[in-house]
């Protein structure tokens, strides 16, 4: 599977507010196992987002090694006819 590879290391992190309309990336970690989440840093331990975020609570999801491909969350979601 093609993709970016990063650099320095780098984490993904998800956050838990309401995903709609969110951006939600695509990452293999370092065993090759497909991550997701919505924002990428260099710390797996520090809280991404600012006190004055939205998102009060979010969770690491691993190392992100190569970029797989990116999505708003509102495209992913089905509509039945």
């Amino acid at each position: 599977m093609e993709g970016i590879i990063l650099e320095e290391k780098k984490y993904l992190w998800i956050n838990h507010s309401d995903q709609t309309g969110q951006d939600l990336y695509c990452y293999l970690n370092e065993k090759g196992e497909k991550i997701y989440g919505n924002i990428v840093t260099t710390s797996s331990t520090e809280h991404p987002y600012s006190e004055h975020s939205i998102h009060k609570s979010a969770e690491c999801k691993g190392s992100a090694v190569t970029f797989v491909e990116y999505h708003r969350k509102d495209n992913l979601i089905k509509k039945s006819s």
